[in-house]
C-alpha cells in the first residue's frame, strides 16, 4: 500500500501537467488549429426567477499573435418571456463595465415546453476578455433587449473557470 502511495506522489511531482489538464479539461477544452491554439471555455449555466441563461467562449490563439484577435461568446437565455430582439450582452464587476457588445447576432428562437429558447451570438475583444477573466465573482452578465434587462450573476463555478482558462492562455502564448 505504501509504495502504490509512494508512485502515485512520484507521478503527481513528474507530471503535473498530466493532472492539471485532466481537471482543466471540466472548464476548458484545448485544440491544435492551423498557426495556433483554440480555447473552448465549456458552457457556465446561470439562472435568475424564472430564466436560464447558458454562455460559452470560444479563442483562437494565433501565433504569431494577431491584433485583431476576438472571442466568440455564445448564449442560450431560456425564458418564457418573448421577445423580438436583443440590443447588446455586457458584463460587468463592481460597477465597472467591462465590455458592452454590439447587436449580437441571433442564430436561432425556438419554443420548447412553454419556454423560448433565444441562441445568440457575440464577439469581444481579447483585451476586454483578458479584463473578464482577471474579474472574480460576482460578475453581473446582462442581456439587453427592449424594454427588458435579463441579469445573471456568476458564482464559484466563474472562479475555477476564469482561472483555469487565464493560466492556459498564459501557458499557450
Amino acid at each position: 500500500m505504501k509504495q502504490r502511495i509512494f508512485l502515485f506522489l512520484l507521478a503527481c511531482v513528474l507530471y503535473p501537467s498530466i493532472i492539471f489538464a485532466q481537471n482543466s479539461n471540466k472548464y476548458v477544452k484545448i485544440s491544435n488549429i492551423p498557426n495556433g491554439i483554440l480555447f473552448f471555455v465549456q458552457p457556465i449555466e446561470l439562472s435568475a426567477s424564472q430564466n436560464k441563461l447558458s454562455i460559452d467562449f470560444t479563442y483562437p490563439l494565433h501565433k504569431p499573435k494577431n491584433s485583431t484577435d476576438s472571442v466568440t461568446i455564445n448564449f442560450t437565455l431560456i425564458s418564457k418571456e418573448v421577445l423580438a430582439a436583443f440590443q447588446a450582452l455586457s458584463f460587468i464587476h463592481q460597477q465597472d463595465s467591462i465590455f458592452k457588445s454590439a447587436t449580437p447576432a441571433k442564430l436561432y428562437i425556438e419554443q420548447k415546453k412553454k419556454k423560448w429558447h433565444y441562441r445568440y451570438s457575440a464577439k469581444m475583444s481579447f483585451a476586454h476578455f483578458q479584463k473578464l477573466l482577471a474579474s472574480p465573482s460576482p460578475v453581473g452578465i446582462t442581456i439587453h433587449a427592449p424594454n427588458k434587462a435579463f441579469v445573471f450573476y456568476t458564482a464559484k463555478e466563474w472562479e475555477n473557470t476564469r482561472k483555469t482558462t487565464a493560466d492556459l492562455i498564459k501557458m499557450n502564448e
